[in-house]
């Protein structure tokens, strides 16, 4: 589970369990429990859902989790849509198989994406944030592998944790 949260990476794997090792939302009855079945103690699923969302807050924050949530919206936008960011990442997997304009499967121009998604309602500079904030959560990679910026003539493609079709 973790190296899928990870999008395959290893490292990035480690760095997830250490949190959920330091988080203050295992509770001291959870601990007690696993010391004395010596490990053969599974923690329940909403004590690691807790965990996994929360990290070290309290409550949860999107912008601060390893799992985001693709339904928050930027409640500073005058109309601001809930689901901007599921509708990039779904036209990026509805996308995934056909081939980019570099010839590259699943590599498709980021202006290609938000003229799409603005014929169906969604706005141009609205798309362009949350294209930049799926990228640096790790949900969509650009082709220069930097992730300070998606320009309209960058390649990205949908990000291997999200890419459950391949």
């Amino acid at each position: 589970m973790l190296v899928g949260l990870a999008g395959k990476n290893i490292r990035r794997a480690m760095e997830i369990f250490l949190d959920f090792c330091k988080s203050g939302h295992i509770g001291t009855q959870e601990i007690l429990k696993i010391r004395a079945l010596r490990g053969n103690y599974s923690l329940p699923f909403h004590v690691v859902t807790r965990v996994l969302l929360r990290l070290n807050r309290r409550f949860y924050d999107g912008d601060h989790s390893h799992i985001k949530n693709l339904f928050q919206a930027d409640p500073t936008e005058r109309f601001p849509n809930n689901f901007t960011r599921l509708a990039i990442l779904s036209w990026l997997q509805v996308n995934q198989k056909t081939q980019g304009p570099a010839g590259t499967r699943g590599f498709h121009r980021a202006e290609t994406v938000v003229s799409q998604l603005v014929l169906v309602g969604c706005k141009f500079d609205q798309v362009l944030k949350e294209l930049q904030y799926l990228l640096r959560s790790g949900c969509i990679y650009v082709e220069h592998q930097r992730q300070d910026s998606v320009e309209l003539d960058d390649l990205i493609i949908l990000a291997p944790a999200q890419d459950s079709q391949r």
